[in-house]
Parts: structure tokens; sequence; C-alpha cells
């Protein structure tokens, strides 16, 4: 039975991509400019610490009384954990990008047999690795991966 142009355009990227893990970044998803936010939310950092420096000045210097500082303290502390959270986000997104590769490697071995694979199961199996084909009249399908 022949396999459609589909089936068979996108079979032929996995195909690529398992067995070179590090193509695989040609067909994920884009991750967002991970540089670029991670440079801004440490500015904000940045101005966090000094502001909360500045207000523990005011305090020490009798500018503000205890509430005051209490209340600007407990506004930065939460700046800054919802700061450093955005930050950890990043990180987990930019290892487990990482990990795909890895994780590639191991799936190889299907390479193999997947040509055996009952219909069903190849479905199963590109679900694991696949977000979206995108399909345009007179163009070949754009595999997008996970």
């Amino acid at each position: 039975m022949a396999v459609p142009p589909v089936e068979a355009a996108v079979l032929d990227v996995v195909r690529e991509v398992l067995a070179d893990p590090d193509r695989y970044a040609e067909y994920a998803e884009p991750l967002p400019d991970s540089a670029n936010e991670r440079e801004m939310l440490q500015a904000t950092l940045t101005r966090i610490e000094a502001a909360q420096e500045r207000w523990a000045q005011a305090y020490e210097s009798h500018i503000i009384d205890i509430d005051e500082f209490k209340r600007r303290r407990l506004d930065l502390d939460a700046q800054s954990e919802s700061v450093a959270a955005e930050l950890q986000a990043i990180a987990r997104r930019e290892a487990a990008r990482a990990a795909v590769t890895n994780r590639l490697s191991d799936l190889a071995e299907v390479l193999d047999d997947i040509d055996e694979y009952e219909p069903q199961e190849v479905n199963q199996f590109l679900r694991l690795l696949i977000a979206r084909v995108d399909c345009i009249r007179g163009q070949p399908p754009r595999v997008h991966l996970l």
C-alpha cells in the first residue's frame, strides 16, 4: 500500500531527526528569545534589589517608620520572587529543550522498525514527537516537533 505524500514527508522528517538529533532545532517550535528575556529580568531584579537597599537606608535614617519599611519590603520581595520564578521557568524550558536531543538518540532504534509498524502504532509514535504539520498547497508539509 502506498504511503500518502504528507505521511511520507512527516516520516522523512522523523527519520532525519532520529538519525541526527542535532537537526531537531530545525523542526522544533521556536522558544521565545530567552537571552533578551533573561537580560530584561536580570535588570528588573537589579532594580528591585537597589530599591530594597534604598528603603532599608531610609528606615535606618529614620526617614520612614517600621510599618512603611515592612510594607515596601513585602511588595519588593513579592516582585523579586515573581522575577526569580520567571528566570527559573526560562532555565527549565532551556533544559527541557536540551534534554530532547538526548531522548531522540534513545528513540533512534525505532528507525529500523518503523516501516513494519501498524498505522495506529505509527500514529501514536508520531504524536509523541510532533506538535503540528502545516500543509500549504504546492509546498511540502512543514513539520513542527514538540
